[in-house]
């Protein structure tokens, strides 16, 4: 998910369970990836959440509880994702804690509002040895309302992750020093308030692939949904059966 730190610099936050990023905005140049990588802030504001501080950010989701995996995946869908400004944001995304406590973490989804960005794919992580970053892999389209976008986060090695998505379902990047202690993935939205956003949508087909490889859906294993931040007004739900975080303020 997304946050701010004292220097300034956007960070995307991790689930409630996680340690969270700081906040602010930045905007950088990941040269040798050849991505734009940017600090991110988040979206809406008629209720008490907010961007600052980190606290204030609000989440609506589910979590998977089987507890390691080697990837999560899951198919991005929304009616609606605006953020009137581009300080707040808004996302449809899912993220995989992937150091034993929580500290460490890669996520990967579509954001409205950050810097005029307009339903853009980004992905963003914590490892060991650096603090959050953020980054829009160039070359996707804008994402489209009422499309189903499939998306994976899947370990590859020792140290080394891969995420898929984007407009047509490819690789985006190779996430490296990231380890595979894997306690929890966690799908929904995360957003800032700010008057005039909109936010509905899903994550659906949720999966996890187990130490073998073999990708089995949540079902029932799918946390009851959580709804985090102050006078958060969006309420989640979740259908074990076809292992689907869904939300609605359109």
């Amino acid at each position: 998910m997304i946050q701010q730190n004292g220097n300034g610099q956007l960070r995307v936050q991790a689930p409630k369970t996680l340690l969270h990023a700081a906040m602010a905005l930045t905007l950088m140049l990941f040269v040798t990836a050849g991505l734009t990588a940017v600090a991110i802030s988040h979206a809406p504001a008629a209720f008490a959440c907010s961007l600052t501080p980190d606290s204030n950010h609000c989440h609506s989701q589910v979590q998977d509880n089987t507890g390691h995996n080697n990837g999560v995946a899951g198919s991005i869908y929304f009616t609606c994702l605006h953020s009137p400004n581009g300080s707040d944001f808004v996302t449809n995304e899912f993220w995989n804690a992937t150091g034993g406590s929580g500290a460490y973490w890669i996520e990967t989804g579509v954001i409205d509002g950050y810097s005029s960005k307009t339903r853009s794919w980004f992905w963003a992580d914590v490892t060991p040895s650096s603090s959050f970053n953020a980054y829009f892999p160039p070359g996707f389209r804008e994402a489209a309302y009422s499309t189903y976008y499939p998306a994976e986060i899947q370990y590859a090695s020792p140290q080394t992750w891969l995420i898929y998505g984007g407009d047509s379902d490819v690789q985006m990047v190779t996430v490296h020093d990231e380890p595979n202690n894997t306690i929890a993935g966690t799908a929904g939205t995360e957003f800032s308030d700010q008057t005039g956003m909109r936010d509905s949508g899903s994550v659906s087909e949720l999966e996890s692939a187990n130490s073998n490889d073999v990708w089995n859906f949540w079902g029932r294993y799918g946390n009851h949904p959580e709804q985090d931040g102050p006078n958060n007004h969006i309420t989640p739900s979740y259908d074990n059966g076809t292992s689907t975080v869904s939300w609605s303020d359109c």
